[in-house]
C-alpha cells in the first residue's frame, strides 16, 4: 500500500522499507520512491531530491517519479529501454493541448482552433482522437508548415468542422522558414512531405479552399488518405439540380508565380470529396501526382487543371450540379493518364471535358474506358455521353465501348486527333505485329467502316480464302491513269496497271512506261 502524507517532513519521516510515498502539499504533489545511490550532489534539488531522516544521503534519497524516470522497452528482442517521456513526446495529440471535440453539427461545443494550433505548432505529427459516434472539433483557420502530418481514428470518427463563418482557408500548407533548426529551405523539394490521414473535414460554405498547399511551400511526398472533405452546404440540398457554394475548392495546389515551390510527386488514395464548386484545383508546377479510389460527389467541377505534368486519375464521379464537368484544362497539360472510373454526370449541358483557349494538351489519355453516364450527346456514334466542349482536340486520346440493341454485339474503341484539332478523330498504331483472331476468336476480320454491314470495307480470312471486299466493289485509284504503271497491282512477280488509254496491261517484273508490258484480252 502507498501511503500519503501532506508534507516535505513526512516524507523525510517516512520508514525507506515502504519504498513509496506520496506527498500531497499544494504545489509540490507527486510520487516518490526510495532510491539507493549518493544523491550528495542533487542534494540542492529539493523539489524532487528529499533527504531521509534516517539514511544519509550519500546512502539514498526519496526521489521525484516523472515520466523521464518512468522506462518503457518493446518486446521485440533488439529493443532499448528508454524513457516514458521520450516515447510520449513522438506524437502530440490536440487534447494535449486542451482541445474538447465536444463540437455538434448545430454549432454547440467549444472552438478548439487555439489548442489544434498549438498541437500543430509543437509537433509535425499530430493526433485528433475520435469516437464511433464521431468526435468533432470546431474550428475557424489553422496554418500548417511543411512536413506536418495530422491523423485521426477515420473519417467518420475524428471530424474537423470549421465554423459556419469562418472565411478563406481552412488549412493551409506553408513553407516553414523561421523557427529553431532544421527550418526546411523553400527550394528543398525533397524535404516537403505532410500529409492529411483518417479524417474527416467539414468546410465552412463561406471559406474558399478547405486544403491550400502554396504558392511557395515545399509539397513533394505528400499523401492523403481515407479522407472525407465536404462543404456544410451538403446539409442544405433539397431539390435537383443541385447548387454549389461559388469559388470553393476541396483541394487547392499551386507551385506559385515561377513555380517557386513546385509541388512533385503526390499520392491521394480513398478520398471523398463533396459539394464543391472544385473538388481538385492545381496551377503552376504540380506533377507527379495519383489519385485513386477518389469519389466526388455534386462538385460542378471535378478537376480544373493548368500547367500540370503526369498525372494518373481513377475517380468516381456523380454530381447532379448544373453546368457539371469531368475535367476543365485551362493551358499546359501533359501525360495526363485518366483511367477506369466512372462518371456519372446526370444534368443537362455537362461535358466529360471543358478545354479553355489557351490549353495545350500534350497524351492526354482516358483508357481503359471509365463508365460514362453523361446526359445529352455529342452526335458521335461512339461512347454515348457528352465528351467534348466544342471541338476535338489534339493530342486527347479516349478509349470506350460501343453497344448495339442486339445485346450479343459490341465493340471496343479508341478515339483520338494526334495532329490537328478537328470535330473528327485519328488514332496512329505504332506496333510490329497487330494480330487479329485467335483461339475462339475466329480467323481474323477487318472492318473499315460503321460497322453497319451496307457500307463497310471487310479485310476477313474465312478458313479457305483472305477475302476483300466492298458493297461497291474494290479499287486501286493509282493503278490507273498515265501514271498507273508506276503503283501497279502486284500478282506474284507479275505487274497489273491500266495505262493512260484505259487498258489493262501485265507485265513480269517492273513496268518501265505507261505503255510498258502486254495488253490483257480483248478491249475495247
Amino acid at each position: 500500500m502507498v501511503i500519503a502524507v501532506n508534507s516535505v517532513a513526512g516524507v523525510k519521516a517516512m520508514d525507506v522499507a515502504d519504498l513509496s510515498v506520496i506527498l500531497d502539499a499544494a504545489g509540490l504533489e507527486g510520487l516518490f520512491f526510495w532510491t539507493e545511490g549518493d544523491f550528495t550532489t542533487q542534494a540542492a534539488d529539493t523539489d524532487n531530491i528529499i533527504e531521509s531522516d534516517d539514511v544519509p544521503i550519500a546512502d539514498g534519497a526519496w526521489v521525484r517519479q516523472t515520466t523521464d524516470a518512468i522506462t518503457h522497452a518493446h518486446f521485440a528482442p533488439g529493443a532499448v529501454r528508454r524513457s516514458a517521456a521520450a516515447k510520449l513526446t513522438e506524437w502530440v495529440s490536440v487534447t494535449d493541448f486542451g482541445a474538447k471535440g465536444d463540437a455538434d453539427r448545430s454549432g454547440g461545443g467549444t472552438d478548439d482552433t487555439a489548442a489544434i494550433q498549438a498541437a500543430i505548432d509543437a509537433s509535425n505529427n499530430v493526433y485528433f482522437p475520435g469516437s464511433r459516434q464521431g468526435r468533432l472539433y470546431k474550428f475557424s483557420n489553422l496554418i500548417l508548415k511543411t512536413r506536418t502530418r495530422l491523423h485521426g481514428d477515420g473519417p467518420r470518427a475524428s471530424v474537423l468542422r470549421q465554423l459556419p463563418t469562418a472565411m478563406g482557408y481552412a488549412l493551409r500548407v506553408v513553407e516553414d522558414l523561421g523557427g529553431p533548426p532544421p527550418a526546411v529551405p523553400v527550394n528543398d523539394i525533397s524535404e516537403g512531405a505532410f500529409g492529411f490521414r483518417d479524417l474527416g473535414i467539414e468546410a465552412s460554405p463561406l471559406a474558399g479552399t478547405t486544403i491550400g498547399i502554396g504558392p511557395g511551400s515545399c509539397a513533394s511526398m505528400l499523401t492523403t488518405e481515407n479522407l472525407r472533405i465536404a462543404n456544410q452546404h451538403a446539409e442544405t440540398l433539397v431539390g435537383e439540380p443541385y447548387s454549389v457554394p461559388p469559388g470553393t475548392v476541396a483541394i487547392a495546389f499551386d507551385g506559385g508565380p515561377g513555380q517557386v515551390g513546385p509541388v512533385f510527386v503526390g499520392d491521394h488514395r480513398n478520398l471523398e470529396i463533396r459539394s464543391f464548386e472544385t473538388a481538385v484545383w492545381a496551377r503552376n508546377g504540380v506533377n507527379e501526382q495519383n489519385f485513386s479510389s477518389t469519389w466526388i460527389i455534386d462538385c460542378r467541377r471535378a478537376f480544373d487543371l493548368d500547367m500540370i505534368s503526369t498525372w494518373s486519375v481513377e475517380a468516381s464521379v456523380e454530381t447532379k450540379v448544373a453546368d457539371a464537368r469531368g475535367f476543365v484544362l485551362t493551358g499546359p497539360v501533359g501525360n495526363l493518364n485518366i483511367r477506369g472510373g466512372r462518371y456519372e454526370i446526370l444534368i443537362d449541358g455537362s461535358y466529360l471535358f471543358e478545354l479553355g483557349t489557351s490549353a495545350a494538351l500534350e497524351n492526354v489519355v482516358v483508357s481503359p474506358p471509365p463508365n460514362l453516364l453523361i446526359r445529352g450527346d455529342s452526335g458521335s456514334v461512339f461512347l454515348p455521353g457528352r465528351k467534348v466542349l466544342g471541338a476535338w482536340p489534339k493530342q486527347l486520346y479516349i478509349e470506350g465501348f460501343e453497344t448495339f440493341a442486339d445485346a450479343t454485339k459490341g465493340r471496343r474503341i479508341v478515339a483520338g486527333s494526334r495532329s490537328a484539332d478537328s470535330s473528327g478523330s485519328e488514332y496512329q498504331f505504332a506496333v510490329k505485329q497487330l494480330m487479329l483472331g485467335g483461339a475462339a476468336a475466329g480467323n481474323g476480320k477487318f472492318v473499315i467502316g460503321d460497322n453497319s454491314g451496307t457500307a463497310d470495307a471487310v479485310l476477313e480470312n474465312d478458313g479457305s480464302h483472305f477475302n476483300l471486299s466492298y458493297p461497291g466493289g474494290v479499287r486501286f485509284p493509282q493503278s490507273g491513269g498515265t501514271t498507273g504503271y508506276a503503283h501497279p497491282v502486284w500478282l506474284g512477280s507479275y505487274a497489273l496497271w491500266v495505262d493512260g488509254s484505259g487498258t489493262l496491261r501485265i507485265k513480269s517484273g517492273t513496268p518501265a512506261s505507261d505503255t510498258d508490258g502486254q495488253v490483257v484480252g480483248s478491249q475495247t
